[in-house]
C-alpha cells in the first residue's frame, strides 16, 4: 500500500481526504476459487513491467470472483486492456456495473478499468466478476477514505514502528524466530516469523486524546505463506490468506480506519495452511492519526520511507525556521551598518555642534586656560578628550585648517547669522548617516563661514630710506588752497 493522492480537508476543516492503493497481491484483496486466477510477474511475461509493482493477476474461468471491502468515499481498479480480453463485471454493495477491457488497438497496461467517487464515507464491498468468455486483469485497487478529528482541525502524524518495538507482543515468544528467510528483504533487516498454528502477535496503540487513526500491519507473501486471522479490539474476526504465486516482501497484511479515540490492540493469529510448515511473518507497522496538543503518540527511532503526511507538517516547520534565521539575519546587518554610520560621522556632529555656538557677544571675561585671545583652542587642550571621544577614539579637528570666521575676542566665538546657523544644522544631520565621510572643514566650506584670504590692496610706492615722505592731508591740502 501507498499514498497516491494528497491530504485534502474540506472547507470547513472538519474532514481529511487520503488516496490509499494497494497491489493485486495484497491478501486483503480475496480471490476465489484460487485455481481460477494466476498470478503473473516480468519472469514470465515482459509485458508485466509496464503493471504497477510489475505484476498482475488474471481471471482464467468463467465465474472468478476477486472481492475487496474498503471504508471510503471512492473506489478504482486497475488492470489491462488487451486484444484477447473480454467484458467483466462489478457489484459494489451489490449494485451491478459493466466493464471492458478489451482494445482493439495496442495493450496497455495499468488502466482505469472501473470507477466510483460519489460514495457515503462508510464501509463498503466492491466484487470483479468474470462474467464472460475472455479473461481480464486486475493491476491495483485504490480507494479514498476521510479521518473525521473530533476535535475540530489537528495535525496529521504517521509512526512507522519496527517489529522490534515492545508495542509489539509475541505469544508464546519461543514460538517466533528473529531470523526468518530473506531477512535482507526487511525493512531495518530485522522481522519475525512463525510456523506454530496459534502463534499469535498484538500491536498496541497507546494514547490519550488521539482520534481519526489508520493502522497497517506489513509482513510477506509467498508460496510457503500462510493464511492467518485478525481481531481489532473486539470485532469480529476477519480471514485472510498470504498465500502467493511469488515472494514479495513488505506486503500490507492488514488497513483499518477511523479507530477512535482511545487505546486499541490488533491481534493477527497464524492459521492452518494446505501444507505444514506454513509460515507467518511480520515486519513493521505503521499508524496516521490526528494529534492534539495533549496527545501522547508512540515513535519509532526511524521515519518510514514513504511518510507524506508527516512530511507535509516537517517541510512546513523548516520553511519557518528557514525564514527566521534569514529574518534575524538581515535585521542585523541592518542595525549594524546604521551605526556603523552613526559612530563615524559623529565626530563630524560634535565639531559642527561646537563650533556654531554663539556665546554672550557682551562677556568680555578673560578667556579660559583652554583658549587664547583670537578665539582658538590652545594645542594643550588636545591632549584633553570627552568621555565619548575616548570611548569612540574619534579624532579631533585639525587647527591648522582653515577657521570659521574669526572670533571677537575673550569668550566669545563668530557671530553667525540665522541662515548661516540653520545652514550647518542642516548639514550636520545629513552628515550624520551619509555613507560618506566628511570632516568639519568640507562642512564649514558648504555651509559659506570659510573666510578666504581676500586679495592684497596695491597702495602703490612705498618710500625707501633716504627718500622724502609723501605729503600729508594738511600739507596737501595748503599746497591746494595757495
Amino acid at each position: 500500500m501507498s499514498l497516491i493522492a494528497n491530504i485534502s480537508s474540506s472547507m470547513q476543516l472538519s474532514s481529511y481526504q487520503i488516496g490509499l492503493e494497494i497491489d493485486d497481491n495484497s491478501p486483503l484483496i480475496r480471490y476465489s476459487p484460487p485455481d481460477a486466477w494466476q498470478q503473473v510477474n516480468n519472469a514470465s511475461d515482459a509485458f508485466t513491467s509496464r503493471y504497477y509493482g510489475e505484476t498482475f493477476t488474471r481471471a482464467l474461468n468463467f465465474g472468478a470472483e476477486a472481492v475487496f471491502s474498503f471504508n471510503g468515499t471512492g473506489v478504482s481498479i486497475f488492470g489491462g486492456r488487451k486484444s484477447e480480453y473480454g467484458a467483466f463485471g462489478v457489484l459494489l454493495d451489490g449494485v451491478p456495473y459493466e466493464g471492458n477491457s478489451s482494445t482493439q488497438g495496442n495493450d496497455e497496461a495499468a488502466v482505469l478499468l472501473f470507477s466510483k467517487n460519489d460514495l457515503e464515507n462508510t464501509n463498503h464491498t466492491v466484487k470483479v466478476i468474470a462474467n464472460g468468455p475472455k479473461p481480464f486483469d486486475i493491476d491495483k485497487i485504490a480507494w479514498i477514505t476521510e479521518l473525521n478529528p473530533q476535535h475540530g482541525r489537528a495535525p496529521v502524524e504517521t509512526t512507522t514502528v519496527d517489529d522490534s518495538d515492545p508495542a509489539f507482543q509475541w505469544i508464546p515468544p519461543s514460538a517466533w524466530n528473529t531470523q526468518p528467510e530473506g531477512l535482507q528483504h526487511f525493512r531495518q533487516t530485522t522481522g519475525h516469523s512463525t510456523s506454530q498454528v496459534g502463534a499469535s502477535v498484538s500491536y498496541t496503540l497507546n494514547a490519550h486524546d488521539v482520534v481519526g487513526e489508520m493502522i497497517s500491519i506489513y509482513g510477506t507473501v509467498g508460496p510457503r505463506n500462510a493464511p492467518y486471522m485478525v481481531q481489532l479490539d473486539d470485532k469480529s474476526l476477519l480471514f485472510y490468506n498470504a498465500t502467493r504465486t511469488f515472494y514479495t516482501p513488505q506486503t500490507l497484511l492488514f488497513f483499518a480506519d477511523n479507530l477512535g479515540s482511545g487505546n486499541h490492540t490488533l491481534t493477527l493469529s497464524s492459521v492452518q495452511g494446505l501444507s505444514p510448515g506454513m509460515v507467518l511473518e511480520i515486519d513493521y507497522a505503521e499508524v496516521t492519526q490526528f494529534v492534539t496538543k495533549t496527545s501522547i503518540v508512540r515513535t519509532s527511532s526511524l521515519p518510514s520511507p514513504t511518510q507524506p503526511l508527516a512530511g507535509i507538517s516537517d517541510h512546513m516547520n523548516t520553511v519557518i525556521i528557514i525564514s527566521t534565521i534569514f529574518g534575524t539575519i538581515v535585521i542585523s546587518i541592518l542595525l549594524w551598518t546604521v551605526y556603523r554610520l552613526w559612530r563615524r560621522n559623529k565626530d563630524v556632529y560634535d565639531r559642527v555642534e561646537e563650533e556654531i555656538k554663539v556665546d554672550n557677544p557682551f562677556d568680555w571675561s578673560q578667556p579660559s586656560n583652554n583658549t587664547s585671545l583670537d578665539g582658538t583652542r590652545n594645542m594643550a587642550s588636545k591632549g584633553r578628550r570627552s568621555w565619548f571621544q575616548r570611548l569612540s577614539r574619534l579624532p579631533r579637528s585639525n587647527p591648522s585648517r582653515e577657521t570659521l570666521l574669526p572670533r571677537t575676542g575673550g569668550r566669545s566665538g563668530a557671530r553667525l547669522t540665522s541662515s548661516q546657523r540653520q545652514s550647518l544644522r542642516q548639514l550636520k544631520l545629513v552628515a550624520l548617516f551619509s555613507p560618506v565621510r566628511r570632516d568639519s572643514a568640507q562642512l564649514e566650506d558648504r555651509a559659506g563661514l570659510v573666510q578666504r584670504p581676500e586679495a592684497i590692496e596695491d597702495y602703490g610706492h612705498v618710500p625707501m630710506e633716504g627718500e622724502p615722505a609723501p605729503p600729508n592731508y594738511w600739507q596737501a591740502t595748503r599746497r591746494i588752497l595757495s
